[in-house]
């Protein structure tokens, strides 16, 4: 929230995204915060909802709550939130700002859109019944006496199960479920299969074009055996391939990873370099952490460790991206893999690919060599920054 966007709301009636208060609750009427709060939470839509104190609701007139003595702080709300008995377990996550507009204080809870709903308490508060759902249709609140209706219930937990979303988006979310997860045969290969909804399904097969990929592969050099054979994932839903990935085998086929996204970067010197990537929203990086879980021992050892991302950058969205880029293209890439590291790589390498042409070899292994040192230098800005 910004001052722009909060003018752009008090010009506006209220809505299922906004509510203007003109003062706080009073002590005695927490139950209408709770009403309030969790109505907002159980919204059909995936946008954040505001409650706006100090605006008068029919007119948007601004009045301020600068005097208002029963006027509280984000703290006091999270606190009064972390005390109630929530059904769920899941406590909605808000944040409180202040804004001066024509020299009145304007207090904004944003209340965050999840998709952890229906939320209800199971606890009476007051006069905020258990397991009654709160609800928000058009600029109304459902009354503290009352429940929403079976339709907007039904709604909410297609919400909860991203069944209004495309297929696509529902997979991520469903490989985010990894311990739902089973390795499974399928007929001459073998996959993985969700639990609760089979139709979703990850399947490991051949790659045809193995033969013509390299036999070295940034994400094995830190490998005791470097070598690596190349596979393909499919993600489907009801056998229909939905995204096709391309996987590797990592020392001696005991590991198995995906291959994040390529691409190229320049230094303040305008020296090219390429390295490995992937975003946390990506199915590659989703797979990957299926992989980690599926792979831990009985104690809850994660035997994958961190080697994969050791050589891949991992970003939040592309504004995390655009703007460690940005910086890199500032400075000089530095050479951060030691000499030690270097000859350890060059004898594995040459041990285990001695088959391969010696001039090849001794490309790919600076091309890996190469990648690898570009993602530390991108590590060492990103810790840096």
């Amino acid at each position: 929230m910004n001052i722009h966007q909060l003018i752009n709301l008090i010009n506006i009636p209220e809505d299922e995204q906004h509510d203007f208060k003109q003062k706080w609750y009073l002590k005695n009427k927490k139950d209408e915060m709770i009403k309030d709060i969790f109505s907002f939470v159980n919204t059909l839509h995936s946008d954040n909802c505001y409650l706006i104190f100090g605006v008068e609701d029919l007119t948007g007139k601004v009045l301020g709550v600068e005097n208002d003595e029963n006027r509280m702080t984000q703290q006091n709300i999270i606190d009064f939130i972390n005390n109630l008995s929530i059904a769920s377990m899941v406590k909605p996550i808000i944040s409180l700002d202040t804004f001066m507009i024509n020299s009145h204080e304007v207090d904004v809870v944003t209340i965050y859109n999840t998709y952890d709903v229906p939320i209800y308490l199971s606890k009476k508060y007051k006069n905020a019944q258990p397991n009654s759902i709160f609800a928000r249709n058009g600029d109304t609140n459902t009354s503290l006496n009352s429940s929403a209706d079976y339709y907007h219930v039904k709604k909410l937990w297609e919400k909860h199960f991203r069944m209004h979303e495309s297929i696509q988006e529902r997979f991520k979310y469903i490989l985010k479920d990894t311990s739902n997860w089973s390795e499974v045969p399928y007929e001459s290969n073998y996959g993985f299969v969700y639990n609760l909804i089979p139709d979703f399904f990850v399947e490991i097969v051949d790659d045809e074009d193995s033969k013509r990929r390299n036999s070295l592969h940034v994400l094995s050099i830190d490998q005791e055996d470097v070598r690596v054979d190349w596979v393909l994932g499919y993600l489907k839903y009801r056998g229909i391939i939905l995204y096709k990935m391309q996987m590797i085998y990592l020392d001696g086929a005991r590991f198995l990873s995906t291959v994040p996204n390529v691409k190229s970067i320049n230094d303040k010197n305008d020296k090219k370099s390429f390295y490995y990537y992937c975003f946390v929203d990506d199915y590659e990086y989703l797979v990957q952490q299926l992989l980690k879980y599926m792979n831990k021992t009985p104690s809850g050892e994660d035997r994958y460790g961190s080697f994969v991302n050791s050589n891949v950058i991992v970003y939040k969205d592309e504004s995390e991206e655009s703007n460690i880029e940005k910086i890199y293209g500032e400075i000089e890439n530095m050479d951060l893999i030691d000499d030690t590291e270097k000859e350890s790589i060059n004898f594995r390498a040459n041990r285990d690919l001695y088959d391969t042409d010696k001039d090849k070899i001794l490309r790919l292994i600076n091309k890996t060599v190469s990648e690898k040192n570009t993602v530390l230098n991108i590590r060492k800005i990103m810790k840096d920054n």
